[in-house]
């Protein structure tokens, strides 16, 4: 189990390094709620059904993030790598820019 963790959380502390400013409007709260479920979700799987089923939930959960993020912006003109046009992304994240 230590070893999924260990690798759920590297790759949350390279995605918040890399991508947490398309995060600076979400509260604090709700970004730490959604690494204690996935974090909780992860040590679950792994305590109950092992390490191949913890290691094919994190890859899954890194894939559908993804996939909806891009399907998202795509559909509300904007582009996925940079958030452009920002003001407009931010409108529709519910921040005020």
């Amino acid at each position: 189990m230590w070893f999924e963790l260990t690798l759920a959380c590297m790759l949350l502390c390279v995605g918040l390094i890399v991508f947490g400013r398309f995060e600076e409007g979400t509260p604090k709260w709700r970004r730490l709620l959604k690494i204690s479920i996935f974090l909780g979700i992860t040590a679950w799987i792994a305590t109950s059904a092992g390490r191949p089923w913890a290691l094919g939930w994190i890859a899954f959960a890194g894939v559908l993030g993804l996939t909806v993020h891009f399907l998202w912006c795509r559909r509300k003109g904007i582009d996925p790598w940079t958030a452009e046009p920002w003001g407009r992304y931010a409108q529709l994240r519910g921040w005020k820019s």
